[in-house]
């Protein structure tokens, strides 16, 4: 919905196939796109209920789906989107959370897709972006990891750590392709992530299938080697 049918994703249909083959859990859709998802798909799915074009770069998202809506399409889970960083961050929160609230209502899990504030240092604005998510009450949340998150090191490194588990949790962000992204999730599982929420640096890889293995190989839970 933000940029349109790019590379790598004009057929969503496509996807699906290496998407399953991987294992993975679940994908992230707008309602045009379920009837794309055969019925019998192991996948999990997770239905966007905000968006929005990116029109002049704005990434300010709106609600499209109001909660007693979404109860009658069959999801396993909902995502919102906060962008701290918007041209109305208060109206934006507070649309969030009385969203969230809804749907802890209506027993429904919640991915919250979380943006921090951009007038922060990079790592006071993540710390401070998981511990909003934690007080707003999301299941689970989806958010990047800034260069200078993954520099840091000593004790600012397990303070960092220790926000995360007290948090809900983490879905590393995917953003704009990266040529060496794995490394990044090798970072975010050491720093406390529990798994990934990725686009483009998994449909526009030369090799999907070996992109999505990847991370889910080091996202290998001891339990998966028993």
């Amino acid at each position: 919905m933000s940029f349109g049918p790019i590379a790598g994703i004009i057929d969503v249909k496509d996807c699906f196939g290496w998407a399953e083959s991987a294992q993975f859990t679940g994908v992230v859709l707008n309602r045009g796109m379920i009837g794309s998802l055969s019925p019998d798909s192991p996948l999990g799915l997770v239905l966007q209920t905000f968006g929005s074009p990116a029109l002049n770069g704005a990434e300010d998202k709106a609600l499209l789906i109001p909660p007693p809506r979404t109860v009658s399409i069959a999801s396993d889970a909902v995502a919102v989107e906060l962008d701290l960083g918007g041209t109305a961050p208060g109206r934006a929160l507070q649309a969030v959370s009385l969203v969230l609230t809804a749907y802890k209502v209506l027993a429904i899990p919640v991915l919250l897709m979380l943006k921090p504030r951009p007038d922060l240092d990079a790592v006071t604005a993540f710390t401070h972006a998981v511990r909003l998510a934690a007080e707003l009450g999301a299941d689970l949340v989806k958010i990047g990891l800034p260069p200078d998150v993954i520099r840091c090191v000593g004790e600012d490194l397990d303070n960092i750590r220790k926000i995360i588990t007290l948090g809900p949790p983490l879905l590393l962000a995917g953003g704009p392709r990266t040529v060496d992204f794995s490394s990044v999730v090798s970072v975010a599982k050491r720093l406390g992530f529990q798994g990934v929420c990725v686009g483009r640096n998994v449909f526009q890889a030369s090799d999907p299938r070996r992109a999505l293995a990847t991370m889910r190989e080091i996202f290998r839970d001891s339990r998966d080697e028993e």
